[in-house]
């Protein structure tokens, strides 16, 4: 066909080079957008997680006490706190990374200063805790985590974490915890998980208050709980010198006659603090509203896969827009050098007999059977025999057609 009916038809090779220089440029030039899109899902990389500060009670119920302390029924030994302890908290997790903390190797152990040494050291460890199970905690989700420790309080170190507390308000607690996670995240629609593990220590301050235990339902007794969200670290040195009463909120309120729970020499006062974790009417434990602070994962850690995010997404993006440029602008020339061509055999005059007769007014007929009379037109070729602005029609023979349209 001629190139003023379809272009595209008359050359193949021109076609295929248009087609696909602009499909190949469309591709990349929606690679580069959906680079762009998963450059901006991944921005910011990590944003804190937010747990909030289970709630740790040590009631006095529990505790197996040595015969003669006043006010106090005699218990069996071994006397101190032992039994199980729950904690539970909610977590939220707004990465792009979807968590699964594992309960196998995952552990806690709880300390207490150890009274005897003006460090507090060693320590002076009280209990373990273990998830009670693995806990999935999906992208943009929360989740609550449940753990329950083990709690071994020989009664004497279980008397001077009394003795600190009535003196000072507060007693000071420590956990070091090992976990283990899943962490598994899509970049362009390629899943990948990493199974990794980290170590922190957390510290918070625990003062009287009035708690509940399993045994006697509803029946509130005296004890020590968690008042005060929880600070975590990666090194112990910097978690400690956060775990203080003015760092957490905590005021001293009251000085007053200590209660024979305190299990203090006759005549001597106790020091009662407000915290955020304590109702001051009733002296029960409640929810504490802020959140751990510093539950993150090594900062070289961030930077790593913050640095491999960023360089993935801008080649692609880069490589896309490039490529996109290429593609478009080969599209572009082939069709130049297309219409270039067309151009060309217009004007040598190299249209075909099916191509002029389809675009000119048919000047060829018959009538009653004869041919070769003279029609009298205007212009209607470019070259022909002409006489007094007559064309004189020939029979519709490609040879006598070569008269009028040459």
């Amino acid at each position: 066909m001629a190139c003023s009916r379809s272009m595209g038809f008359r050359c193949p090779h021109g076609c295929g080079c248009i087609g696909c220089s602009a499909f190949l440029g469309m591709s990349c030039h929606v690679l580069t957008i959906v680079g762009i899109l998963e450059k901006v899902r991944w921005d910011p990389f990590y944003t804190p997680m937010r747990c909030t500060s289970g709630i740790l009670t040590l009631p006095l119920g529990m505790v197996s006490f040595p015969p003669g302390i006043p006010g106090m029924p005699s218990g069996l030994p071994p006397y101190g706190l032992y039994g199980n302890i729950s904690t539970t908290m909610t977590c939220e997790n707004p990465n792009q990374a979807d968590i699964t903390l594992i309960k196998e190797g995952s552990v806690s152990y709880m300390y207490v200063p150890n009274g005897s040494s003006l460090d507090g050291k060693p320590y002076l460890e009280i209990g373990r805790g273990h998830l009670a199970a693995d806990i999935s905690l999906p992208s943009g989700g929360k989740a609550v985590i449940t753990s329950t420790a083990a709690v071994a309080l020989p009664f004497s170190e279980f008397a001077l974490l009394l003795a600190a507390t009535a003196m000072t308000g507060t007693a000071t607690l420590y956990t070091k915890s090992t976990g283990v996670a899943n962490s598994c995240s899509s970049l362009f629609g390629i899943r990948s998980c990493v199974r990794s593990s980290s170590e922190s220590w957390c510290g918070f301050l625990a003062g009287n208050c009035m708690t509940g235990v399993d045994s006697m339902p509803g029946v509130l007794t005296p004890g020590l709980c968690s008042i005060t969200k929880s600070i975590c670290k990666e090194l112990e040195a910097e978690m400690k010198s956060l775990v203080t009463q003015p760092n957490l909120d905590v005021t001293i309120v009251a000085v007053r006659p200590c209660p024979p729970e305190a299990m203090m020499p006759p005549g001597s006062n106790c020091t009662y603090a407000a915290a955020p974790g304590i109702e001051q009417d009733t002296g029960k434990p409640r929810a504490i509203p802020d959140f751990i602070d510093g539950m993150d994962p090594k900062q070289e850690d961030l930077n790593r896969g913050e640095a491999a995010i960023d360089t993935i997404t801008t080649s692609v993006i880069s490589c896309g827009a490039a490529f996109s440029a290429i593609c478009f602008t080969t599209a572009m020339v082939c069709l130049r050098l297309e219409v270039s061509e067309c151009t060309m055999d217009t004007s040598t005059g190299s249209l075909d007999e099916e191509a002029v007769m389809s675009v000119l007014p048919r000047v060829l007929g018959s009538e009653g059977g004869q041919t070769g009379k003279a029609v009298v037109i205007k212009e209607v070729c470019a070259q022909g025999h002409k006489e007094d602005g007559v064309y004189t029609t020939f029979s519709e023979s490609s040879s006598e057609l070569g008269g009028c349209f040459g």
